[in-house]
This record gives structure tokens, sequence and C-alpha cells, in this order.
């Protein structure tokens, strides 16, 4: 079911209250995640606080036009598309599992990079599409740089499951509004599988310093890998 007509997000939310290996969890109010706003949306609701302070929008040039959102003067709205194959119309793939061994062989600078885009207050957004395959890449490094159990990281990527359908109406609705066809995906890259995102866990784990070491060999400042840890972290949260 879509809310309000497909006019407001249905893949949208907060990554607080994870759990951190050794004790503490993840601060809500740092990092949203989301599938993509369109012109007309309502406010969202379910989050503490809207809009976010930075947008890190990870879709090609041509989906960001077609949807005709624009952002709020205050909020910066950083365009970093991160790999047209993890756009399920593109056409580039045809499993699921291809997207995200893609995306970490020939995106990892780019996944690097979004560390240095974090605010060192307010809310930052990361949002594709349907916020599933590019977002969940991209969050599922942060979180494994932030110290965050790697179950719980698997968990959040699964959560998106249940806002499948919901998305594919909202892109229904949506395409219908804009008069524009969506090249038919293959069904496999519309699902939400453990194995897609393990690709990205297993890829960071190889490096001996795990993820804040493989940010810091693709590119990541590595004061600006301590500031996202520091303000993600609630080591005194239980």
């Amino acid at each position: 079911m879509v809310h309000d007509d497909g006019r407001r997000l249905v893949n949208l939310r907060d990554i607080g209250g994870l759990p951190l290996d050794g004790g503490g969890r993840t601060r809500s109010g740092v990092l949203y995640r989301s599938d993509a706003p369109y012109r007309g949306d309502l406010d969202p609701e379910g989050v503490a606080s809207w809009p976010p302070s930075v947008v890190i929008d990870l879709r090609r040039p041509s989906e960001v036009e077609a949807t005709g959102f624009v952002w709020q003067p205050e909020v910066r709205h950083v365009r970093h598309p991160l790999h047209d194959v993890g756009s399920v119309d593109s056409g580039l793939v045809q499993r699921l599992e291809d997207i995200y061994s893609r995306i970490m062989d020939e995106a990892a600078d780019r996944i690097a990079a979004v560390v240095g885009m974090i605010p060192d207050e307010g809310t930052v957004l990361v949002n594709c599409a349907g916020g599933k395959d590019r977002t969940g890449a991209v969050v599922a490094v942060l979180l494994a740089a932030a110290g965050v159990e790697r179950e719980a990281i698997v968990e959040d990527y699964l959560a998106t499951g249940r806002s499948a359908d919901a998305i594919k109406a909202r892109w229904r609705v949506q395409d219908g509004l804009a008069g524009v066809t969506r090249r038919t995906a293959p069904p496999d890259l519309l699902l939400v599988r453990r194995e897609a995102i393990e690709i990205v866990l297993e890829r960071i784990e190889e490096h001996s310093s795990g993820a804040p070491g493989w940010l810091e060999q693709h590119g990541a400042d590595s004061r600006a890998i301590g500031r996202w840890r520091e303000r993600i972290r609630d080591e005194d949260a239980r």
C-alpha cells in the first residue's frame, strides 16, 4: 500500500539504535536513508526532524531530473552518482549480486568520498531511487566503519524488503503522473537478499584494518572517518 497516493517517501528510516561492537548504539538523528523524493511530496512521517541538513543523492543526473523534486534552500543537496549499475532499469546486469560486486569493484572511491560529505552537525540523508542497492552499499560501509555489529548491518539492509511493494507501487504512481515509462527490470534486481549485502561486508572485511582501513585505501581522510565515528557512536547507550 502506498501512503497518500504515492506522495510520501516509503523507504525512509533513521539509522539510530543499532548495536555497536563492544557496547553502545548508533545515535538517532544523524543518518537517514530513503528512496527518492518526487515533486509534490508531502513531508514524511516516522522521523524526528525534517528536512535533513545534507542530502547525498546517489542517482545519475537523469534520474534526479525526472523526479522534479527541489530541496528547500537550507538543505545542501550533494549530487554524487555512485554507479549506473545500481539503477534497476539500467539494463547493465541481470543478477542482484552482480550489482554489489560491480559497485565494490568499480565505485569504491565514490563510496569512500561520502565520508567527507557528512556534516559535523544536523542530519545527513543518503538516497537513491529505491533506497536499496546504491544506498544499501554506502550505508553498510558507513555502519561498518562506525563499528556496528555485522548482523545489525545486514538486518538494516533487509528491512528494505518490507517496503519493496510500496516502492514499486510508488514508482507506478509517479511514472503515471510524469507520463514516463520505466524500463522493466529483471525481477531478480527488485529483491532484497542477505547474499547481496554480504558481498559488500566481505570486501571491506578483507582489509587488515577493516572498514576504516578500506575507506582510507580508497581515498577517505582518516580525520573524516574519525569525525563520522564520533558523531554516530553513542557508547553509553544501552
